[in-house]
């Protein structure tokens, strides 16, 4: 008995048993038959995703998009945290996943927050003993022999991609310096160095900070507003909690300006994938300013009152 014929309509080819073959008759040059390899190392990519697409299905028990829609759809995480939550619900409880809903990610695209899903679904696998490169970055960035600080365990996803980013560019341009003929070469032109390092860290700790603070806004939360202005990364200075209203009022205002809807804050350190910060309206020079203006308008009111209570006292 014959196996059974598939026919792919998007590649042009047919599949019996495990083998692509062309519908056409004839020989093939060497580019046909690497064209013929290629479009068989697609179909098999395929294949597999929408295999792990079922098992996802299965797990989660929520139908997900079309395998040729999915990789994209991974990237905000949300089904990877609602995996996670399957074989570790108490590491990933359903209230940690973030825009579980996908309203946020459906109206205003990828945010930085969704990162939040990815390192939940990491420290998932990490409570199964299973791999991760972000949990070895941790202890490897953790340790003292480093000499770095502020390491938040919650970027560590960020950290590594931006790490990567940087040490790829350094080879780049390792590269392009050995192409002189009186080049020298030297170790630390491909690897970072401990003041990279921590530089990197610390530029990806405000772009998290700022991203919570204008997500506190945007949801008009005070609570979470003042607890993202003490985050320690901004370094913000005569954060009053009693003014919490007046700056969710004053920072929302300022988000809604029609400069900030075209031109948002990226990242302008030269060797960071901008795309792997988050796009924030605010910058950390920004918020202090905003912050101070109301103390120092709150300062001028409480001197005036006084004076008026000295001339009723008098």
């Amino acid at each position: 008995m014959s196996e059974p014929t598939h026919y792919l309509p998007s590649l042009g080819w047919t599949q019996s048993g495990k083998t692509l073959q062309s519908t056409g008759d004839g020989c093939h040059d060497a580019q046909e038959m690497d064209e013929q390899r290629r479009k068989n190392v697609s179909y098999q990519y395929l294949c597999h995703l929408e295999e792990a697409k079922k098992w996802m299905e299965a797990c989660i028990e929520e139908e997900l998009p079309e395998a040729g829609e999915l990789e994209e759809q991974l990237r905000h995480g949300v089904y990877l945290a609602k995996l996670a939550h399957f074989f570790a619900p108490e590491t990933v409880p359903l209230r940690r996943i973030y825009d579980i809903d996908l309203n946020r990610y459906n109206t205003s695209g990828l945010t930085f927050r969704h990162t939040d899903n990815i390192n939940h679904f990491l420290k998932a696998l990490e409570k199964i003993k299973l791999p991760s490169d972000c949990s070895e970055l941790l202890v490897t960035l953790s340790n003292p022999v480093c000499h770095l600080q502020n390491v938040c365990e919650g970027n560590v996803t960020s950290y590594l991609q931006c790490l990567a980013e940087a040490k790829a560019r350094k080879r780049e341009m390792a590269i392009n310096k050995s192409r002189d003929q009186d080049y020298i070469p030297d170790a630390y032109d491909e690897l970072l160095t401990q003041a990279e390092i921590q530089g990197h860290i610390n530029h990806v700790n405000v772009c998290c900070a700022l991203e919570i603070v204008e997500d506190a806004v945007r949801e008009e939360n005070t609570a979470e507003l003042l607890q993202a202005l003490h985050i320690p990364a901004l370094a913000l200075k005569e954060v009053e909690n009693s003014l919490g209203d007046r700056y969710l009022s004053a920072l929302a205002q300022e988000l809604e300006e029609p400069s900030h809807m075209q031109t948002m804050n990226h990242s302008h350190n030269y060797s960071l994938n901008t795309s792997m910060l988050p796009t924030t309206c605010l910058t950390r020079t920004s918020l202090q300013t905003i912050l101070s203006a109301d103390q120092l308008s709150l300062t001028l009111v409480k001197r005036q009152k006084s004076k008026y209570e000295q001339m009723f006292d008098s």
